[in-house]
């Protein structure tokens, strides 16, 4: 019900069933013991409503709310767990974004390392695999333009790469991938092109 009104009210722009759509999603969610197989993905649901929320009416305690329900299933012992990698991309991006707000670093670094035990726990092969990179990618070169860390830059760029080469992946997403390591290696072409992309790949492999 709770996921049913928050696609309703996306398509509606309807401030009541975006709310409804959380307090269902909540209450869902606090129903779950903590041990339960099911709770990263019912955490996630809750976390998703909670920043379509954001967006929607601009509040940051629902962004806030969102990163401290995530972080509980990122720093518990569920990485076995089916639904923990979708927790830790959504963790990933929702502390990218309140970066973008904050300009905190501590979001950004937990953005990265979040983003990458989500890459790290996708199978390859796997459809949601070219995402998690991209989402990867663009916190490391974010994090990059911050702290001017040359791995940084190397590591997105293969991210990036790996991305548009995800076969079973979405083609927008891999199409985006493959923009964005085009435009990263002719914004940094000094420092490395797409051979040097393609190098630290293969000797990473």
């Amino acid at each position: 019900l709770g996921c049913t009104l928050i696609s309703r009210s996306q398509r509606e722009s309807s401030p009541s069933d975006i709310d409804d759509g959380v307090e269902a999603l909540r209450h869902a969610y606090q129903l779950i013991p903590e041990s339960h197989t099911d709770k990263p993905a019912y955490s996630s649901n809750l976390a998703s409503a909670l920043e379509a929320r954001f967006k929607y009416k601009d509040s940051s305690n629902d962004l806030d709310e969102a990163i401290t329900i995530l972080r509980g299933v990122a720093e518990s012992d569920l990485d076995h767990q089916t639904g923990s990698g979708q927790c830790l991309t959504s963790l990933g991006n929702a502390s990218l974004t309140r970066y973008e707000l904050s300009r905190d670093s501590s979001d950004l670094d937990r953005a990265v390392n979040v983003l990458r035990r989500a890459v790290d726990t996708t199978q390859d092969g796997h459809a949601i695999k070219a995402f998690r990179l991209t989402s990867l990618g663009k916190a490391l070169s974010t994090r990059f333009e911050l702290k001017q860390y040359s791995q940084d830059l190397r590591n997105a760029m293969i991210a990036f790469e790996q991305a548009s080469d995800e076969i079973a992946g979405n083609p927008t997403t891999r199409l985006e991938a493959a923009m964005l390591l085009t435009n990263l290696c002719l914004k940094h072409r000094a420092q490395y092109d797409i051979a040097g992309a393609t190098l630290a790949m293969k000797a990473s492999e």
